[in-house]
């Protein structure tokens, strides 16, 4: 299973935080792999919910630890936000521009 495409990119706590290592906020969703400040791992299921919202469960390895971690997304209608509705109105993410090549 994978992250759909208009969930991937990279993210951040604010537009200003983008491509600043030290973002606590900063996460990065790729087809089949999420990466947050200090842990990554694998996209081991997705689960798509109505309107842009998706539940993804990764295997999370770093800090010392290994652990499964779901957490469920809502993305903008717009898609520049990302907002952790896990828990109730959570964290809302920036999408960072692409880099450029």
């Amino acid at each position: 299973m994978q992250v759909p495409p208009d969930f991937r990119g990279e993210w951040a706590g604010s537009a200003s935080a983008c491509g600043r290592a030290g973002d606590e906020a900063r996460l990065r969703v790729a087809a089949d792999r999420v990466t947050f400040h200090e842990s990554a791992g694998p996209v081991l299921a997705v689960e798509q919910h109505p309107g842009r919202e998706i539940t993804v469960r990764v295997g999370l390895t770093g800090e010392g630890q290994a652990r499964t971690l779901a957490r469920r997304w809502r993305l903008s209608p717009d898609g520049a936000t990302l907002q952790d509705v896990t828990e109730g109105e959570g964290l809302v993410r920036q999408r960072c521009p692409a880099a450029r090549e």
